[in-house]
């Protein structure tokens, strides 16, 4: 399953960089001088690193989205979410995710719903349906805040080459 995992330039964060690599199941705290470990911590199913939201180091696992202390390595909090897109918009207080769920009463349409997470706790703290982008097979990505407004890129399955821009908009 280590196909999964995203291949990622280490996250920096002060003097400390932040390291996961396809194939190794565990996200490495290290020294940016010696390159000496600070601490390391095993998770069998991880897919990458989300971000840095104030003390908090944000992954993404094959099942849901963990915040680990970034001076201890230690789980502050878990979120289940599965089947996620695989961008997300991180600030200092909320992580905003996309994922991939069932079009109720419709057979093989899949909706995108966007989640707010609140980056303290982990609790949901909004979402909503975007309901002009179902498919069988939706793309969607990467997911770009730019002020107060929120862009991406929908496509119709791996195999369609184009991609149609679209501005996030509250309704």
């Amino acid at each position: 399953r280590w196909i999964l995992q995203l291949y990622q330039r280490p996250l920096l964060d002060q003097s400390q960089p932040y390291v996961t690599q396809p194939g190794v199941r565990a996200v490495d705290c290290l020294d940016v001088y010696s390159g000496s470990r600070h601490w390391s911590s095993v998770i069998p199913d991880l897919v990458g690193i989300v971000g840095i939201a104030e003390d908090k180091l944000l992954l993404r696992t094959e099942t849901d989205i963990r915040a680990l202390d970034k001076t201890a390595g230690k789980l502050l909090w878990r979120r289940d979410l599965a089947d996620l897109h695989s961008f997300a918009v991180c600030t200092d207080k909320t992580l905003l995710l996309a994922q991939r769920e069932p079009v109720p009463m419709q057979n093989n349409q899949l909706q995108t719903r966007l989640s707010w997470l609140d980056t303290a706790s982990g609790n949901s703290v909004a979402t909503t349906v975007l309901p002009n982008l179902n498919d069988a097979d939706p793309r969607l990505g990467p997911l770009v805040q730019y002020k107060d407004r929120i862009w991406t890129f929908f496509g119709k399955g791996q195999h369609e080459p184009a991609r149609d821009l679209v501005e996030l908009v509250p309704a």
